[in-house]
């Protein structure tokens, strides 16, 4: 049975990870820093899609109420 643990600290701190295989902080920082920007660019050009379907929606309703003030 004594075979089956390491006989030595050395061997059993071999088998816990020293971070050497993580990526350093500023790299996920980074790469969280490119998506939020990218994610914020995203919603600015949602923004102005809404923001066109709404003035063109504005002055649809703008003509038919003249149209309508005309008639009467």
């Amino acid at each position: 049975m004594s075979s089956l643990f390491p006989s030595s600290s050395s061997q059993i701190n071999s088998n816990i990870p020293t971070g050497t295989g993580t990526l350093p902080r500023s790299a996920v920082n980074n790469a969280a820093a490119d998506a939020l920007r990218k994610k914020m660019q995203q919603l600015r050009d949602e923004l102005e899609l809404v923001k066109d379907d709404l003035e063109r929606a504005r002055k649809d309703f703008e003509k038919e109420r003249h149209a309508r003030e005309i008639v009467c």
